[in-house]
């Protein structure tokens, strides 16, 4: 079973992509996040946003040089995986455009309404609605005094 979800976790995986940071003067605050967003920039140009992500990549791995001119310089090196968010994402939307061609649709592209929507917030609104004015509750959801007799003798 373990050995089948990692086949699956690999195919979901594309062939490396290398790209190169910007220089910078400092490796942690510059040229080590400058690799990570052109690493990420490059994947996303070449198999799209799904892909992007860092944390989810297979054979990751990190280069920093100093160069003559004391800037640093980070090359990143890694198999971009789909990420998690899109691995859910995808089979939803695959589960909803297999069912879409079945229902019927009206003239102007809208879906018909063949039956009476299920007892909803609305029809519980209608429904408590006709109940206060059964009982003589107004619009106010204060019931009226009763009306009294005033005999007079």
């Amino acid at each position: 079973m373990a050995g089948a979800i990692a086949a699956m976790a690999e195919n979901d995986c594309k062939s490396a992509v290398v790209a190169e940071g910007k220089p910078a003067a400092l490796r942690d605050l510059g040229a080590y996040p400058n690799s990570l967003l052109a690493w990420r920039s490059a994947v996303k140009e070449k198999y799209g946003s799904e892909f992007n992500s860092w944390r989810y990549s297979k054979d990751a791995k990190v280069d920093c040089v100093q160069k003559d001119d004391k800037q640093w310089v980070c090359k990143r090196t890694a198999r971009p995986c789909k990420d998690v968010l899109h691995k859910v994402l995808d089979g939803a939307a695959a589960k909803i455009k297999a069912n879409c061609k079945d229902e019927p649709l009206s003239s102007y592209g809208a879906a018909n309404r063949t039956k009476r929507a299920p007892r909803g917030i609305d029809r519980r609104l209608d429904d408590r609605h006709e109940q206060k004015v059964r009982q003589g509750v107004g619009p106010s959801g204060i019931k009226p005094p009763a009306p009294t007799s005033t005999a007079t003798r």
